[in-house]
């Protein structure tokens, strides 16, 4: 089975692992194996951050909701509360200095 796509980058190279041909890609001999962590690191952490403050936000804004009996509003309350968190922890990554 041959699967292909596109990729935006210039290291895909056609490799066979135990019989079975496939893309993957190579790395530059002048890229080492943490500069690739070094340059996406940042990203996934941003994507991480917001999703976590989100996502937890929300849950314990459903969890007041259903304590004080007020959920529609403590669940809306908390999502906000965690999109505004995760922007501003977002842009605190995004600035940060090298």
């Amino acid at each position: 089975m041959v699967f292909e796509g596109f990729c935006l980058t210039r290291n895909i190279q056609s490799v066979e692992f135990a019989g079975i041909r496939g893309v993957g890609f190579r790395m530059d001999e002048s890229e080492g194996r943490g500069s690739r962590l070094k340059r996406y690191g940042p990203a996934a952490d941003a994507g991480w951050t917001l999703s976590g403050s989100v996502i937890g936000c929300l849950l314990i804004g459903y969890m007041l909701g259903e304590y004080f009996d007020a959920n529609p509003a403590a669940l809306l309350i908390g999502l906000f509360t965690g999109i505004v968190a995760g922007m501003y922890n977002l842009a605190k990554i995004m600035w940060r200095k090298k």
